[in-house]
């Protein structure tokens, strides 16, 4: 889900921030919003090349995005990328089975690391063991140092801008008076001590101590944030541009807006690294191809183009043709929902009000479709496949079955249980034609339960800045948050503890409504090592939080994509909400 960030700003401020939760809320804002593509396609993205009685050997991987994010491990962007580039350049410590059977795909299973982590008895300190064959590219060893290493680089905000900052949130590493870690990053070595302390290197052993406990750490280790970087090979802000591979992969050529293509290592050892069968010689990733070519060259399957695969959706109408079995919608893990300030609407009754009100059916509309999204009932997506159940939010959590429409009169009837006047709702929403669409959807279901609610379009830029500031943010504030990995940890605790800066509903915070029993099952969960122990108390949680009316759920993501029929082994990699890359091969067409 990750998605460019195009500045310190748009990605949630400078990445030393000890408010780095915002960054899946920030990420994919940016990614659903501020993805932009081109009128021209680049050199030789029309297809038409010519049948060719054996496989081209040459995997195509068509987008209409104008750039990727980064190659810089520490700098990807977005769910796509991510899987692409962990396929094939970046190992990490940790990775998610890739497995055919979607049962077993939230498996965790040991990369660059012998195991998937042995955590201390409180949950505070990780243990990984480095494998002692993984190789770079240039045949030297992928040692612990260089791991932790790449972990350093997510303190560098002021270098690498957009880098993705999970560590900062993590590792015990103070946090200063203005709010950001004491750690600059290896760079500057300002704080370097802190950084030594939290992270370090025993013969071939990573230890990671961390700010306070975590049941899923092991699960953070599968981002590209933890991939490893040789000090001796960084160039900073530029080394994403011709970055050292530990993969199978490398960076043979890459023209910015244009392409991008990958290699098959000569170096690569298949039995350092057992989860990459590395099967095309060649990956080309052609960027800025306009979303009806690349419908026009999938759904006519020609010559190299049944090579190809596509990573957004395709408009049916453009295809052309039935595309039969190369192509699945599946069930994202991106939520979009209206978070109700509890300070500002003490009531529950009203906070059901506006609820019961909202036209779920234009709000999908709004949002692209059923082929883009369907109607919310919490913040837990169903692609989060171990934690999602139905909150029975729109059956019987308001006190009555919500038609899709919404209920007006009903959401009336709720008003006035509250006895009190409802106030002018003030609704903020970054300033942007994807999300003023579904905002006007929800204005207009609103106005016809007699509510009067004022839009207020922020610019992306200072949107979060905005809406962290109780003193500034409206009564409530349309956000879209996807988890950094595939556990509700990343999206429960950070949105409703009362420690956190993301609680926008202001739960169990100053002014705000109190309720022990959510604290107490967001605490529980994430401690809890049994993982279906640990979705339950979560499933718990999302209840919760509708029966309080801290949301307004509105969407939830769906994933479509299509491929040439030239490839084998295709399927989708529900944890990544995109293809297991590393598992597609080629065969005839």
């Amino acid at each position: 889900m990750t998605a460019p960030r195009r500045s310190d700003e748009t990605s949630g401020g400078h990445h030393r921030s000890a408010r780095r939760r915002w960054t899946p809320a920030v990420v994919a804002v940016v990614l659903l919003l501020g993805a932009g593509c081109t009128d021209t396609s680049p050199e030789g993205a029309g297809g038409g090349a010519t049948e060719s009685a054996e496989p081209p050997g040459i995997l195509r991987v068509l987008t209409s995005r104008d750039d990727l994010t980064s190659l810089d491990p520490q700098r990807v962007g977005g769910p796509v990328e991510s899987a692409l580039l962990g396929d094939f350049v970046h190992r990490t410590l940790v990775r998610y089975a890739q497995d055919p059977d979607p049962a077993g795909q939230f498996r965790l299973v040991p990369d660059l690391a012998t195991d998937t982590g042995r955590p201390n008895e409180d949950l505070t300190e990780w243990t990984f063991s480095i494998r002692p064959d993984a190789r770079w590219a240039d045949g030297a060893p992928v040692t612990c140092a260089d791991v932790a290493y790449g972990v350093s680089r997510q303190f560098a905000g002021e270098v690498l801008a957009g880098a993705v900052g999970v560590d900062v949130d993590l590792l015990d590493i103070p946090i200063g008076p203005d709010g950001t870690s004491v750690y600059e990053g290896p760079y500057s070595g300002e704080g370097q001590q802190f950084f030594d302390s939290a992270v370090t290197c025993d013969d071939g052993d990573l230890v990671f101590r961390l700010r306070e406990p975590s049941a899923d750490f092991a699960e953070a280790t599968t981002l590209l944030s933890f991939a490893p970087v040789r000090q001796d090979m960084d160039t900073g802000d530029q080394y994403g541009l011709e970055p050292m591979s530990s993969g199978p992969y490398v960076v043979s050529e890459y023209t910015p807006g244009s392409t991008l293509l990958l290699r098959r290592s000569t170096t690569w050892d298949a039995s350092s690294d057992p989860l990459r069968p590395a099967h095309p010689a060649e990956v080309l990733v052609e960027l800025s191809v306009p979303p009806e070519q690349i419908a026009r060259r999938i759904g006519a399957d020609a010559g190299e183009d049944a090579y190809a695969l596509a990573v957004e959706p395709l408009a049916p109408d453009q295809v052309g043709t039935p595309l039969a079995d190369r192509e699945w919608d599946e069930p994202g893990q991106t939520v979009t929902f209206l978070s109700v300030d509890t300070a500002q609407l003490p009531l529950t009754e009203q906070r059901h009000a506006v609820a019961a009100a909202v036209d779920r059916a234009a709000v999908v509309e709004a949002a692209g479709g059923a082929g883009a999204a369907e109607a919310a009932d919490g913040v837990i997506a169903p692609g989060l496949v171990a934690d999602y159940r139905p909150t029975g939010l729109w059956d019987e959590v308001l006190g009555a079955s919500i038609p899709d429409g919404g209920d007006p009169e009903y959401a009336q009837e709720l008003l006035a249980r509250s006895g009190q006047e409802m106030p002018v709702l003030t609704l903020d929403y970054p300033d942007s034609a994807a999300a003023e669409a579904q905002v006007s959807a929800v204005v207009s279901a609103l106005s016809l339960a007699g509510l009067t609610v004022e839009p207020n379009p922020v610019p992306l830029t200072s949107y979060y800045q905005q809406v962290l500031d109780p003193s500034r943010r409206g009564h409530l504030s349309w956000l879209l948050w996807r988890p950094d990995w595939a556990n509700a940890s990343r999206v429960l605790p950070p949105l409703f503890s009362a420690g956190s800066d993301v609680n926008l509903s202001g739960v169990n915070q100053s002014g705000g409504v109190v309720d022990q029993t959510l604290q107490d099952l967001l605490d529980e969960g994430r401690v809890t090592t049994d993982r279906a122990t640990q979705a339950e108390l979560f499933a718990q949680a999302n209840e919760r939080v509708v029966d309080l009316g801290l949301v307004v759920p509105l969407t939830f993501s769906r994933s479509q994509r299509a491929w040439g029929s030239g490839l084998d082994d295709v399927f989708y990699q529900a944890p990544l909400e995109s293809y297991a890359f590393g598992q597609i091969s080629l065969g005839p067409p």
